[in-house]
């Protein structure tokens, strides 16, 4: 197989550009395994080719006569079965696994692959039998219906699997190794393919005399008379693409045949043996033996790719074309959280399935408006801050980010609150330096914000207003308290709190030591140092008028 065998004859292509403003240093790369592809089955191997410009990317060859692929998006595998053979590789074309299986019946009418999203295992569908392979390759189940299987469709949402024969149209079911069908429609024709659209979550159904769509209870949704559809396609859009012999049709939803043309494929090829539809754009890509051709929307032709060899055999076509949305989620800060800087640094980690994050495409949002920020990106997440200080108060952070296909993650959010101040604590009893003799004591007060409050080191619960109350039983002598209150945001304030119990009642007064002085009918009483006892509370009483005076004794007890 050579690789020049393809020449693209025509091409239209469209590209859009669109810019992105945003400080950045992105180390993030693309993922060119996960670029837009078409992957084409022949009977001497595989071809993939770029869906931009139909060239020819890489060929597998270590495979001959495949007639069936299918293409499981979110592990990157590419699946594919000929010459008794069923094979995955990745989506670079390195050989992941192989597995020898029973050959198809040579009177099969074609043989379908398709795969399971959720869990990665693929079904096979050849001849009369029906094999259900996990993700490794293992079979995991087996089961044969009455004639020819004529279609294999997994509806990627519920991981339901649809199978059809030339009459009827069943659901399977797996359990314990074991396959079960249960008939869910009967058709008056021949069935020729059936296709799940993810779009619509219902089944298109060809026979030899209509075209029509059901739900999962076999309900008709419409039916029209278009006989001899072969190939079926949906856009992924609402609509249907739908092949005979000799035309090509676009169906809406409603069943009304949008626009009819001709094929635009080369008579020598022979009738057209495979179509597909790019899941990003709606556009179809169809073969036949020597060629393959790509239609807009609209049927326009935008590529005709002509095979150089003689026989070359194109029985099936699969394309993967990157619509998966990144995820994305804000780390830091918490959601609902406090923190305690203008200038935090956000955390992000984002993931894609695809062609990988575009870490220039970052976008953060402040209270709904775009905000500039450098950020420090690689292929799993992002590191940033802000260029202007963050306002104090309620806050919403917003991030988007898109992949290098261009889809765009849904906008993440969450809420905090910048706090840069300390709370205040207002002790309203007792005061500083206070004397007491009662052995215990209630400590009262308020603190301005949420916030938890230890005296002492020990947890003092606060009311629904943030006020406080805490008992403590003194020592005789002094005695102090240590106030942190910390708010949410983690700022914490301290007061310090002292006071003495004295429950020893002071000496007598050294009367030694004591001198009055008249002067008129004014009375002075001085106490020397020692007279009393130091900081004590002295009241004079006059026993003539009953008259008193208390005064605090001084430090050496004058």
């Amino acid at each position: 197989m050579k690789q020049g065998r393809f020449i693209c004859v025509f091409s239209a292509v469209l590209l859009l550009f669109a810019a992105f403003s945003f400080p950045s240093q992105a180390e993030t790369t693309i993922n060119n395994d996960y670029a837009g592809a078409l992957w084409v089955a022949e009977s001497d191997g595989v071809l993939k080719l770029a869906t931009a410009d139909g060239n020819v990317l890489f060929e597998i060859d270590d495979t001959a006569d495949v007639q069936a692929l299918a293409l499981d998006e979110q592990r990157g595998r590419l699946w594919t079965y000929g010459s008794a053979t069923l094979s995955t590789y990745a989506f670079n074309g390195s050989l992941v696994g192989r597995q020898s299986v029973t050959a198809a019946p040579k009177n099969a009418p074609q043989v379908i692959l398709d795969v399971s999203p959720d869990d990665g295992s693929v079904w096979l569908g050849k001849g009369r039998e029906v094999l259900h392979y996990a993700v490794n390759g293992q079979l995991r189940s087996s089961a044969s219906l009455s004639k020819s299987i004529t279609g294999v469709a997994v509806a990627p949402e519920s991981s339901a699997v649809w199978l059809s024969d030339y009459s009827n149209i069943y659901l399977a079911t797996e359990s314990n190794n074991r396959l079960d069908f249960e008939p869910v429609f009967q058709s008056d024709g021949t069935i020729n393919a059936i296709q799940y659209d993810e779009f619509l979550q219902e089944l298109w159904v060809t026979t030899n005399t209509s075209l029509l769509r059901i739900d999962d209870n076999g309900s008709v949704h419409f039916e029209i008379n278009l006989k001899q559809v072969e190939h079926i396609a949906p856009d992924n859009h609402g609509a249907l693409w739908a092949t005979t012999g000799k035309n090509v049709y676009k169906v809406d939803a409603t069943g009304l045949i949008q626009h009819e043309q001709s094929l635009f494929l080369p008579r020598a090829g022979g009738a057209v043996t495979a179509i597909v539809s790019d899941k990003a754009d709606g556009t179809l890509w169809l073969a036949n033996r020597k060629a393959i051709v790509h239609l807009g929307t609209s049927g326009e032709l935008l590529h005709d790719i002509q095979e150089g060899k003689s026989n070359a055999g194109i029985r099936a076509l699969a394309i993967y074309r990157d619509v998966t949305s990144p995820t994305l989620s804000i780390e830091t800060p918490h959601d609902d959280g406090y923190i305690n800087t203008n200038t935090p640094t956000i955390e992000i980690g984002y993931s894609d399935t695809g062609t990988g994050v575009d870490g220039d495409s970052l976008h953060l949002f402040i209270d709904g408006n775009e905000t500039v920020a450098n950020c420090d990106t690689d292929d799993e997440g992002a590191s940033c801050t802000f260029t202007e200080p963050l306002a104090e108060g309620y806050r919403v952070l917003a991030a988007q980010v898109q992949d290098y296909a261009g889809n765009a993650s849904e906008k993440a959010s969450i809420t905090f609150t910048v706090d840069t101040l300390p709370p205040e604590i207002t002790l309203s009893a007792p005061n500083n330096d206070f004397y007491t003799n009662h052995p215990e004591l209630t400590i009262t007060g308020t603190i301005n914000e949420p916030a938890t409050l230890t005296i002492n080191g020990e947890t003092s619960p606060l009311g629904v207003n943030n006020e406080f109350s805490y008992v403590s039983i003194l020592v005789e002598g002094l005695n102090t308290y240590t106030l942190i209150a910390t708010g949410l945001a983690g700022n914490a304030t301290t007061t310090l709190l002292s006071g003495t119990l004295d429950t020893t009642p002071p000496p007598p007064a050294v009367s030694e030591l004591i001198t009055v002085t008249l002067d008129g009918e004014q009375a002075t009483v001085t106490g020397a140092a020692g007279s009393v006892e130091p900081g004590a509370w002295i009241t004079i009483t006059n026993a003539t008028t009953g008259e008193s005076v208390t005064v605090k004794a001084n430090a050496d007890g004058s």
